[in-house]
């Protein structure tokens, strides 16, 4: 197993009731930090390109962002 660093960011993220967008440059632990310190409904990883990564289907970023708004709205989502 590898080394686990406790984030000062987690127990604050843990914290959160509403919906958070996590954004900056490439290969800084924006992920992981998400997957280590936040309970998550929905989760999407916007790349280069038109695809999108939700949870472990990759859809069109259109199709990602209305299940997003949907989701926001209170109507779930449609690719599950």
């Amino acid at each position: 197993m590898g080394l686990v660093l406790k984030r000062s960011e987690c127990r604050e993220l843990k914290e959160l009731r509403n919906w958070v967008l996590i954004y900056g440059r490439r290969k800084t632990g924006k992920t992981t930090l998400v997957r280590d310190c936040v309970k998550y409904d929905y989760y999407v990883v916007i790349g280069y390109g038109d695809m999108a990564l939700v949870e472990d289907s990759i859809v069109k970023i259109d199709t990602a962002l209305r299940e997003a708004k949907a989701i926001l709205q209170g109507r779930g989502c449609s690719h599950r």
